[in-house]
């Protein structure tokens, strides 16, 4: 275990890590430095995280039958009913939160966790809402898709990320005029599976914070490669991060240097340069966005892998070295309830 500015840094290489949080680092570290590729799906949760700031919780409570217990893309939530398309008796139904007797809304939100099962098959759930089936689901391949009505309300689905089993994790939605709710109290939910004789499935999670999940994770989730290279006795750094970060501020230290900048929008990507001495490579370098620590490094001469657990999130470091290039990557995720149970 290596401090650094008064932070335990926990590194794979040390035998000391406790298990669970060797096990929890290497499942990240699968997936995490996938950034790139992971841009576009961030883009589309910034844009759902934007227009669902009114909208309400989709899950309150479980008000029918078929609990069930199934990973989701987040550690911390399992508890799950379960429709299938098989006898026509896993009809699955929930409250959502109470919408205010005074609501003046015109369109209203609701935003759940859900897992649809990707298949060739073209089995059919039947939606209602507040006991009048307003939505077909059938079932496909499809990781993200939406469903619209002439009257204007839409049902969608968002993969955040899929299993080895090539099953889908991620958000559902609905929004739907105001007729059609009950206002002063909650509205019900409800999913049908068509006997069909087939185990096609979809789950929903009994997570009461999905909307607030997701509006603190577009503040706290964040990704950022840094290229350093030698130049002119100095290391010239590039950086590449979301396109949100545009006009951020960033702050890094090394050694008794502090500066801040900020990042321009470049394309996809908001990028950035910062230049350092090459005696940097012998000091502690760390950089921070507006939500805290993105970088903390020991040296930026030796390559590594690193986890830390932040407050509320994990951040996790990498360095490669080759030849005059140093290239960090970081990855940051909200994870509230898993920091707390680990800590």
């Amino acid at each position: 275990m290596t401090k650094i500015n008064g932070y335990w840094i926990l590194n794979f290489e040390l035998k000391t890590m406790k298990n669970k949080l060797t096990i929890f680092s290497l499942i990240l570290l699968m997936s995490a430095f996938q950034i790139k590729a992971q841009d576009k799906s961030q883009e589309v949760l910034l844009n759902l995280a934007e227009k669902s700031k009114d909208w309400f919780e989709g899950f309150n409570k479980n008000s029918g039958e078929h609990e069930f217990s199934y990973g989701s893309f987040r550690s911390d939530v399992t508890a799950s009913i379960i429709s299938r398309c098989k006898n026509g008796e896993t009809t699955i139904e929930w409250k959502t939160a109470i919408v205010p007797k005074y609501s003046h809304q015109k369109e209203v939100g609701f935003l759940w966790i859900a897992a649809i099962d990707l298949t060739t098959e073209k089995q059919i759930f039947d939606i209602y809402f507040n006991d009048e089936k307003r939505f077909e689901i059938t079932s496909s391949t499809k990781k993200n898709w939406q469903i619209k009505n002439n009257d204007g309300s839409e049902l969608s689905f968002h993969t955040v990320e899929t299993d080895g089993n090539d099953d889908a994790f991620g958000y559902m939605w609905m929004t739907v005029p105001a007729e059609w709710l009950k206002k002063g109290s909650s509205q019900k939910i409800k999913i049908e599976g068509r006997a069909n004789q087939s185990n096609t499935w979809i789950i929903i999670y009994q997570a009461t914070d999905a909307l607030s999940y997701l509006q603190k994770s577009i503040e706290h989730d964040v990704w950022m490669e840094l290229v350093f290279e030698e130049h002119d006795n100095k290391l010239r750094g590039m950086i590449e991060a979301p396109i949100q970060l545009s006009d951020k501020t960033l702050t890094y230290s090394t050694g008794k240097k502090t500066k801040s900048f900020k990042l321009s929008g470049n394309g996809e990507f908001a990028t950035g340069e910062i230049t350092l001495p090459l005696s940097a490579k012998k000091n502690i370098f760390t950089l921070n966005d507006p939500k805290g620590e993105v970088f903390v490094v020991n040296s930026l001469g030796e390559e590594f892998n690193s986890t830390k657990l932040l407050s509320k999130a994990v951040l996790l470091n990498g360095c490669t070295i080759d030849d005059n290039k140093i290239k960090l990557t970081a990855q940051r995720n909200y994870k509230p309830k898993t920091v707390s149970s680990l800590l």
